[in-house]
């Protein structure tokens, strides 16, 4: 939310939401207005690839074991669809 240009207005509106869940790895502005947080790693916990604008793909590899209750994007994804009812297969184990 401090990057917005108007933070003022983006506060205000994710203040009035009846629910706001957010993904992070830090206690940010935002996430302090979150009625929940799921606890995302890092990116030097992260396994994946990422692409820059000019299109190259670098793949990334984990240096540090997640810590506390910090989950992986998928694995926060997985069990919350599986909550949903939706089936994506198991969250992969914590390492």
């Amino acid at each position: 939310m401090v990057t917005y240009p108007d933070s003022t207005r983006s506060r205000k509106a994710l203040s009035s939401l009846d629910f706001l869940a957010v993904q992070d790895c830090f206690l940010t502005e935002t996430a302090s207005l979150a009625h929940v947080v799921l606890p995302a790693v890092t990116f030097a916990e992260k396994e994946g690839t990422y692409t820059s604008v000019d299109r190259r793909v670098q793949r990334v590899r984990p240096v540090l074991n997640p810590t506390g209750e910090a989950r992986s994007d998928l694995w926060i994804f997985q069990a919350l669809a599986g909550e949903m009812g939706v089936d994506l297969g198991e969250p992969p184990p914590r390492p």
